[in-house]
Formats: C-alpha cells, sequence, structure tokens
C-alpha cells in the first residue's frame, strides 16, 4: 500500500513574514512616541535634554524590533540548516490525543504521533510550525502524518490525503 501525504509546513520554504507583528508593532510605537514628541513641540529646542526624551522614546521599541526580528531570522537559518543537514527526528504516525487550543486562546495546542508530543501555539514566536485548527491548521486526531521535528518543534509536515 502506497500512502500519499501533502506537504503542510516545511520551515525551507516558510516565511518568516508570518512573524510581522512582533517586529512592526514596536517600530509603529517608535513611530507614534517620535510624532507626540514632535507634535508636542517639545523637540523644537535644541536642549540636550529634549533629544535624551527622544532618546528614552525611540530606543526601546526599536531594541525590541531588532532583537525580535533578529532572534526570529537566526532561529529559521538554525532550523533550516538542521533539516538540510539530516540533524532531525521524524515520526511517522497517526495523531492521538489531540487538545486544540481553548478559543480564548489563552492555551497550547498539543497532539502525539507515536509517542512523541508538539505543543504549539499562533502566538509563540517561532520559525516552526504554530497554526492552530482556529486558523485553519489541518491536525487532527485520527489523521495520518510524518513529521521532521527538532525537539518539540515542527521543521516539516506532511499530512496523508
Amino acid at each position: 500500500m502506497n500512502v500519499e501525504y501533502d506537504l503542510v509546513f516545511d520551515v525551507q520554504t516558510a516565511s518568516m513574514l508570518r512573524s510581522w507583528p512582533a517586529v512592526v508593532i514596536p517600530l509603529v510605537i517608535l513611530v507614534v512616541s517620535a510624532g507626540v514628541l514632535a507634535a508636542s513641540g517639545r523637540l523644537s529646542k535644541a536642549s540636550e535634554y529634549r533629544w535624551w526624551q527622544l532618546g528614552f522614546a525611540i530606543a526601546p521599541p526599536l531594541m525590541l524590533s531588532v532583537v525580535t526580528g533578529g532572534s526570529i531570522y537566526l532561529e529559521h537559518r538554525r532550523y533550516v540548516s538542521a533539516y538540510r543537514e539530516g540533524r532531525t527526528e521524524y515520526v511517522e504516525g497517526v495523531v492521538e490525543h489531540f487538545v486544540p487550543m481553548p478559543e480564548d486562546g489563552h492555551d497550547n495546542e498539543s497532539f502525539e504521533v507515536a509517542g512523541h508530543r508538539f505543543e504549539y501555539a499562533e502566538s509563540h514566536l517561532t520559525a516552526g510550525y504554530n497554526t492552530t485548527c482556529g486558523n485553519g491548521g489541518p491536525i487532527g486526531d485520527g489523521r495520518r502524518v510524518r513529521i521532521w521535528h527538532v525537539a518539540n518543534t515542527i521543521l516539516r509536515l506532511e499530512l496523508e490525503r
């Protein structure tokens, strides 16, 4: 019996834009903060004190955006490298003990395949698979899957047709 699978997720082709809110929201805060300071006239005087205010308003969201974006990028490169070099684990079988993320979104979605437990949530920044069933994720009890993973992070997911 030849089982055919459909590719659902592959870290090699997955866009890092899935995590854009974590990078863009701090930048929006930065622009709004600078705009408020500029509009209030507090920067009209070239005193050193006023420029320190601008620096304190801009530095935290800028740093958060750079650190978050850099972290996601490095994780993505690390997982792509692990997959390409064969430094992943492989599991194949039927999904069991599937627990969807609750509607309030304050918990992880989880399931087991051949004794290996996977947990994920869309609120977790990751380069790995994290699409919950509430947002179109196809995983559910009884589905036959093939998964390449590093620890609990799914790098490639295929589902039986």
